[in-house]
């Protein structure tokens, strides 16, 4: 009997977090594209009145020799999926194997440098900065986020809304903490 309650103790602790403890945890994998893999990073915790910060290395690129595009888009939710794949016949060369891992509550797409600003700029941002207010009510708040790669084919009258392929990074548990 004590041994039952040692394990369910275990695994509601590793289910919810504790309070008091800001975490990252990692989740998922990313999908091979024709441009390679992006990858989920980060710097720091969630912690009540810090900055974290998520970034993403792989594709990124504004314009190529090809006139593509590849733009990193953060998708940040309260849900997790558990890894719902993008059907290969979404997208005119969508490759297998690239999943989504969180609800799209929030989805942030990196905006490009002002050309007045960076005249020789070649890709999109690669990080986004995330305030956590120091509001006590945070405190255990879990969110996860998820970077996708949108590759867009563009010409002189500018670019396709509809995407080539959507790549996937692997995802992150984010719990804040004080």
């Amino acid at each position: 009997m004590l041994r039952l309650a040692v394990v369910i103790s275990f695994a509601f602790v590793v289910a919810f977090p504790c309070l008091g403890q800001a975490t990252v945890t990692p989740i998922g994998a990313a999908c091979q594209t024709a441009e390679g893999v992006a990858a989920m990073g980060y710097s720091g915790v969630p912690s009540l009145g810090t900055w974290f910060t998520l970034d993403v290395t792989g594709p990124n690129h504004l314009f190529d020799s090809a006139q593509t595009r590849t733009q990193p888009v953060l998708v940040l939710g309260f849900a997790l999926l558990g890894g719902v794949p993008i059907p290969p016949e979404s997208f005119p060369l969508q490759p297998v194997g690239c999943e989504l891992w969180t609800s799209h509550r929030i989805v942030v797409p990196m905006v490009p440098p002002s050309p007045l600003a960076c005249p020789q700029c070649t890709e999109y941002p690669d990080a986004f900065p995330i305030w956590i207010p120091n509001q006590p009510q945070l405190d255990g708040l879990t969110f996860f986020a998820q970077w996708l790669v949108v590759h867009t084919q563009c010409g002189f009258s500018g670019c396709d809304p509809a995407p080539l392929w959507i790549g996937t990074s692997d995802a992150v548990v984010c719990t804040i903490g004080p």
